[in-house]
C-alpha cells in the first residue's frame, strides 16, 4: 500500500520503503555524483536548483521523512516526486538488465566465456588510457574516477550507460568494442591492421597526431627532422619557452609508451641510433610521410639530445 502522509501537501506515488531501497542502490554509484540538473536534461526533465553540491549524494542520507522536512522540498509539491523520478530513471536506463545480467553470470561460471574483443587482439589489460586518444578532459576523467588502465574503463563503462551517455568519446569507445570494429578501434587504441597486440609506433603515431599545427612545428625544429608540410615549417614555432613546456609534456607521454612497451622502446633506441632511413622505419606502418616524420620528432623528445630552440630575431640558441 503506498504511503499516505497528510503533512505533506500531496500524496506521493512512492513509499518510504521505495525510497530507502533506491537511495541505497546508489550510494555507491557513480551516478551519486553527477550533477542533477544533468541527469534532468538527458531525461528531458528540469531540475529547478543549480550549483556544483546539487548531486544525488547531497539527498541520499535522508529518509523519506526527513526529505519532506527539508527547505528545498517543504512546500514545493512537484519537487520530491521530481527527485525520485530522477533517480529511478536514470538508474534503469543506467542498469536496464541487472537481473537479467546476474543469471548470466550464474549460468557462465560453468560454461567457458567468449573472448572479449581486448582479448582476441592481445591487447594487454594494464595498458595506460594514457596511450588513447582521448581528449584532455576524458583523460582528467578517467584519472577522476581512478580508470587507469584500459581494462579498468572498460569494466566502468560496461556497468554504466549514464557515462556513455555524457561522453561522446567513451560512446564512440563502447560502440567500437562492443561491434568488435577494428578500424574504429584503431583510431582510440596504439593496435596495427593484421597485428596482435599494441604498438609503440602507433602510440607515438596517434601522440603526434593529437598536436596542433604549432605544436608540431615546433617539435619538428628543435629536434630537427625533415619535414615539407608547409603548417610544420620555422615560422610557426613557439617561442623557448613555450617549445620546454610543450617538451616536457610530450616526453612524460612517450615514456609511459616505453614502460608498457620496453621491447619496442629498445628497438626504437636502436633505429634512431642507427640514423635516418632505420628511424623512419620504425614509423612505416603509419603510412603517412607527414605523420612518421612527427612521430620521429615525439619519440626524440623523450630520448637523450638537447633540441633547439629559435631565439630573438631569428638567431639560433644551442
Amino acid at each position: 500500500m503506498k504511503q499516505q502522509n497528510t503533512a505533506y501537501p500531496v500524496q506521493l506515488t512512492f513509499t518510504a520503503e521505495e525510497w530507502d531501497a533506491l537511495r541505497e542502490s546508489l550510494k555507491d554509484s557513480e551516478m551519486a555524483d553527477i550533477n542533477l540538473c544533468t541527469l534532468a536534461k538527458n531525461l528531458d526533465r528540469k531540475w529547478p536548483i543549480r550549483g556544483e553540491e546539487e548531486t544525488p549524494a547531497r539527498y541520499l542520507d535522508y529518509s523519506l521523512e526527513a526529505l519532506k522536512q527539508l527547505p528545498e522540498f517543504y512546500g514545493k509539491d512537484s519537487r520530491l516526486p521530481l527527485l525520485y523520478n530522477i533517480l529511478l530513471e536514470t538508474k534503469q536506463f543506467d542498469d536496464p538488465y541487472a537481473e537479467m545480467v546476474q543469471l548470466f553470470d550464474d549460468y557462465s561460471d560453468e560454461v567457458q566465456k567468449p573472448k572479449t574483443p581486448l582479448e582476441l587482439l592481445e591487447v594487454p589489460v594494464d595498458m595506460p588510457v594514457e596511450l588513447m586518444t582521448f581528449s584532455r578532459e576524458t583523460l582528467d576523467s578517467c584519472r577522476q574516477g581512478k580508470h587507469n588502465t584500459i581494462s579498468e574503463l572498460i569494466a566502468f563503462l560496461e556497468k554504466s550507460k549514464t557515462a556513455t551517455t555524457l561522453n561522446e568519446e567513451y560512446r564512440e569507445l563502447m560502440r567500437a568494442y562492443n561491434n568488435f570494429d577494428q578500424v574504429a578501434l584503431s583510431k582510440l587504441l596504439p593496435i596495427r591492421d593484421g597485428s596482435k597486440g599494441i604498438f609503440l609506433a602507433e602510440a607515438i603515431g596517434h601522440m603526434a597526431s593529437k598536436l596542433t599545427d604549432q605544436q608540431a612545428a615546433t617539435l619538428i625544429y628543435a629536434f630537427n627532422v625533415k619535414c615539407n608540410k608547409e603548417a610544420w615549417g620555422d615560422s610557426y614555432v613557439l617561442p623557448k619557452a613555450g617549445a620546454l613546456s610543450l617538451i616536457n609534456q610530450v616526453k612524460e607521454k612517450v615514456l609511459k609508451g616505453f614502460e608498457q612497451m620496453p621491447d619496442q622502446a629498445q628497438e626504437l633506441r636502436a633505429a634512431i641510433e642507427s640514423g635516418l632511413n632505420s628511424s623512419v622505419r620504425f614509423f612505416v606502418s603509419l603510412d603517412d610521410p607527414e605523420l612518421e616524420a612527427l612521430a620521429l620528432a615525439v619519440a626524440l623528445a623523450a630520448l637523450p639530445g638537447k633540441p633547439r630552440f629559435k631565439g630573438f630575431m631569428g638567431s639560433f640558441l644551442n
